[in-house]
This record gives C-alpha cells, sequence and structure tokens, in this order.
C-alpha cells in the first residue's frame, strides 16, 4: 500500500465520522425516535 492511498483512505473515514456525527447531533437536537409501531426488525 503506498502513501497516496493510505492518505486517501484517512481522508474518507474522516468525512465518514464527520457525516455520522453531524446527524446524531441533528436527531439529538430534533428528540428524534423511530416510531415503535413499525414492524422493523432491524431498529438498534
Amino acid at each position: 500500500m503506498n502513501p497516496i492511498f493510505l492518505r486517501r483512505l484517512a481522508i474518507a473515514g474522516l468525512i465518514l465520522t464527520v457525516l455520522v456525527a453531524l446527524d446524531g447531533i441533528f436527531m439529538v437536537v430534533t428528540n428524534y425516535h423511530p416510531d415503535d409501531t413499525s414492524n422493523n426488525t432491524l431498529h438498534m
């Protein structure tokens, strides 16, 4: 693996981390609660 690939991989991971963190902050600020009446087994 060359350094350029590792740098691009790190940047992509950083962008993904920032997006997930922003989504989490948005859900906390807006008091997001998925509706519990659905029959979806993938809710965590």
